[in-house]
């Protein structure tokens, strides 16, 4: 710059200059050493600098960039910034408080009314500088601590910050500063200026420009601005997700137009009318087999494929839209395809554009393949023509009626060989008119039926014919749309001889059920492969003890009624060799753990099918017992009348016998032989004993019956069979109830009882239990004597009772022949109950009972 020819003002406004920018580098450089020597803090930000207009701010480290960079928003994103900067300068206008916004990459995005006494004074001095930045240092290090933060500088100012927070991110600060609680101490700060060599007097003037806020209107002020930032923030974020959306929704129609356009069924296609091509989507090409690169776009080509009596209904109706004579474009016609074949085609497009003089430019359209529409509609064609050929050839009843009164618009020929009218008689009148339903209210639910459902099927109704005869029919019906009105069309089949003879057949099986049922002849239905009971009488659930749900759906095995599956398999193989099966003698149980005889008769038979089987069982299990009882009663009676009638002839020789014997025995000059003479007189008695036994055999024997005590009888034995038992190393055990008293021949049940007991005690081999017992069951009395021997074999029991069946040694076979016949006297029954561990024989005495004997 040439100085020489500046005046002398000039050149001291020159100087002034250099000395500023020297003071302005002296600063930047006192600025550097306060940074490297101002402490770190926890913030992103080192320290603000709120003493100037502009705001210096420094970074941790390169890594707090980067995750500034991954923040969702940018503060000025959200907010409307010189609208924001507009209000805070009224705001401050309005309040006179300073302040500054900044967001998080340092940008100032509005500061005003920062104090002189900081910029020209407390900033321009390198000593009162470094204790600006502390503060700046300290609220930096604390801006999270609280809803916000304030410091009082060293230099004498309080300043305050609060963060600005968006879903958990810190997008901004808000800072108000260079501000007194109080009146300023002049005096103080007058020390102040005297100590940095500020111009004193322009420093207090800079001084009483501060304003002055009392500290308790300080947590309304912050509040407010914590606030206000919340409040544009979240505008700006409902703004900044609205665009989203948006551009969200802008992308999704895109992308739904590309996807329309590559794989719509339809072909799209575009017309630049001016330059004559045509561009075609994918499908467009696929419709007539070509592929979409090979597409020619000339619209002279679309022309040559037209089918050449389409032409001109085609280019008509392109002309006629071309000149705004239709507001949309639209044709039909036939277009010969790459190989030859011809397609129907239906078009639809619209000019979109025109250029200044009017002309058409651009037209843009739809193609559709409506090939398979067109077959259809001339199949329609031809339904229609068998449609009429079934309704008036139909055997069953077909009508259409208007749905809303019923009224006639056509009937088939059925309708008048059934109904008798002729069809000039119906056509154009109402069914109620002409009172063909038997039951009118049978419509009504017909309409609705149809309305609820579409249509209706096999529905019952009752109609009346011109003679008044009626007949039931099953009714089929839709709703039709014929000219644009609904009709309904309906078909009756009449079934009114099938409900006859369905009636007899119900009252044929209702009788047949009822027999079946009732009948006191066992009978069952079962399938033949596995034995499940379709159907069971009566008589079988009561035989085999199972109610009669039970026995349904259950097999034959299932219930445990064949004891001998055998005998099963041998039925099943006769009735599939297509035999009959009669009087097949067969062992069977019930749940009571019984086991029967039967005499089964079987047939084969199908149901829905399936080979099943009707079983009759007749129960001969009483009268296999019965012959077994008359056999054995047969021997008993052969064997008493052969004792009775040779008894009396045998006995007196025996006796007189017995006599010499006992007279011989006496003789001292026979003491030599008397062992022989004590043996032959045992056997003598042993003699005597087996025809005493023959003669309790004989069916003519007379029996003494009085009333009676069973326990009194079984006490008086008791020593006797005591005596016996000891002599045997065994016992007798008692387990006598209370009882009533018995019609009796005490006699007779005191050999009973004295040959079970024995039996008893004969048949332990080692020391054991003879248990007696007496007690009621069911309104009867039962004597039970238990023994704890080896068992009887089973083979032995069917036989027991039998004269001379003995397992013993030099037993008779007459002792419980005997008491067989005793307990048939007194009108008892025996049963036997026998195992391993020895057997009970149980005599059940009548339930009639006799009255105590007199004394």
């Amino acid at each position: 710059m040439n100085y020489k020819n500046m005046t002398k003002k000039q050149l001291v406004d020159e100087l002034a200059k250099l000395r500023q920018k020297n003071m302005e580098l002296e600063l930047i450089l006192k600025d550097k050493e306060c940074l490297s020597t101002a402490p770190e803090s926890s913030s992103p930000n080192r320290w603000f600098s709120t003493g100037r207009a502009e705001l210096f701010v420094c970074k941790s480290s390169e890594q707090e960039e980067i995750d500034n960079s991954k923040k969702k928003y940018k503060f000025s994103d959200l907010v409307d910034i010189p609208l924001l900067q507009q209000f805070l300068k009224s705001l401050y206008e309005a309040t006179g408080l300073p302040h500054a916004l900044v967001d998080i990459d340092n940008n100032i995005l509005s500061g005003i009314g920062w104090q002189d006494i900081c910029s020209r004074f407390h900033r321009a001095c390198p000593q009162s500088s470094c204790r600006c930045k502390e503060s700046d240092s300290y609220i930096s290090a604390h801006l999270h601590d609280g809803p916000y933060v304030g410091y009082k500088c060293l230099n004498g100012l309080m300043d305050y910050a609060t963060p600005i927070i968006v879903e958990g991110e810190h997008l901004a600060t808000v800072f108000i500063g260079q501000l007194l609680h109080q009146p300023p101490d002049e005096e103080y700060f007058s020390s102040q200026a005297r100590e940095y060599g500020f111009d004193e007097n322009a420093y207090l003037e800079a001084l009483c420009r501060v304003p002055v806020i009392p500290e308790e209107q300080i947590e309304t002020i912050m509040k407010f601005y914590i606030q206000l930032g919340q409040f544009l923030a979240s505008i700006g974020l409902n703004r900044k997700r609205q665009i989203e959306l948006a551009k969200q929704a802008i992308r999704k129609q895109e992308e739904r137009f590309r996807l329309l356009w590559e794989t719509s069924n339809d072909g799209f296609w575009e017309w630049n009318i001016e330059a004559g091509k045509v561009y075609y989507s994918p499908r467009w090409a696929e419709m007539l087999g070509y592929s979409f690169e090979d597409c020619e776009v000339d619209i002279q080509n679309w022309e040559k494929r037209l089918h050449p009596d389409d032409i001109s209904t085609a280019m008509e109706a392109i002309n006629e839209h071309l000149q705004e004579r239709t507001t949309v474009y639209a044709a039909e016609y036939r277009i010969i395809t790459e190989s030859g074949e011809e397609k129907w085609i239906l078009d639809h497009g619209q000019l979109v554009a025109r250029n200044a003089e009017g002309q058409p430019l651009t037209m843009v359209g739809a193609s559709i393949d409506i090939t398979a529409f067109k077959k259809v509609e001339a199949s329609l064609f031809e339904s229609q023509q068998k449609f009429a050929t079934v309704f008036y050839s139909s055997p069953d009843i077909m009508t259409i009626s208007t749905i809303k009164d019923g009224r006639y618009v056509e009937v088939n020929d059925a309708f008048v060989a059934i109904t008798g009218y002729e069809r000039n008689e119906v056509i154009g009148r109402c069914v109620f008119d002409l009172n063909i339903w038997v039951v009118p209210e049978e419509r009504d639910a017909v309409i609705k039926q149809i309305q609820e459902n579409g249509r209706v099927r096999d529905f019952e109704i009752e109609l009346r014919s011109k003679y008044g005869e009626t007949g039931i029919s099953l009714l089929s019906g839709e709703i039709v749309d014929l000219g644009g009105e609904e009709y309904l069309i309906t078909t009756n089949r009449d079934i009114t001889e099938r409900k006859q003879m369905e009636e007899a057949l119900r009252l044929s099986e209702e009788c047949l059920f009822k027999a079946f049922n009732t009948s006191p002849i066992i009978m069952a239905i079962t399938t033949l492969e596995e034995g499940m009971f379709i159907k069971a009488n009566k008589a079988f659930a009561c035989i085999v003890g199972y109610d009669h749900e039970e026995v349904i759906g259950r097999t034959s095995l299932e219930i445990g009624f064949w004891l001998n599956p055998l005998e099963r398999d041998l039925l099943k193989q006769s009735i599939v060799a297509g035999q009959s099966v009669r009087d097949m003698e067969i062992v069977f149980g019930n749940i009571y753990g019984e086991q029967k005889l039967g005499l089964l008769s079987a047939e084969g038979l199908d149901i829905d099918g399936k080979p099943c089987l009707l079983s009759v069982l007749t129960d001969i299990t009483e009268l296999r017992r019965m012959e077994v009882e008359m056999t054995r009663l047969d021997r008993l009676n052969l064997v008493g009348e052969m004792a009775a009638s040779i008894g009396h002839e045998i006995r007196n020789p025996m006796t007189t016998v017995r006599g010499y014997l006992q007279i011989m025995r006496e003789n001292k000059d026979n003491i030599q032989e008397l062992e022989y003479f004590n043996l032959m007189i045992e056997e003598l008695d042993r003699a005597n004993a087996i025809i005493t036994d023959f003669l309790s055999l004989a069916k003519n024997k007379m029996v003494d019956m009085k009333p009676g005590d069973l326990n009194a009888i079984i006490n008086k034995l008791l020593p006797l069979i005591q005596a016996k038992a000891l002599s045997r190393d065994q016992y007798i055990k008692l387990e006598l109830g209370e009882i009533p008293y018995l019609l009796l021949d005490n006699k007779e049940v005191h050999q009973l009882i004295l040959n079970l007991v024995n039996n008893g005690l004969e048949s332990m081999s080692l020391p054991g239990y003879v248990t007696i017992k007496t007690y009621m069951e069911d309104e009867a009395v039962v004597l039970a004597v238990q023994d704890q021997g080896q068992g009887i074999d089973p083979s032995l029991l069917d036989k027991l009772g039998t004269p001379f069946l003995t397992t013993k040694d030099n037993g008779t076979g007459l002792g419980l022949a005997v008491c067989y016949r005793i307990a048939e006297q007194h009108n008892a029954k025996i049963n036997v109950e026998t195992s391993i561990n020895g057997s009970t024989f149980y005599l059940k005495f009548p339930g009639e009972t006799g009255e105590e004997p007199m004394v």
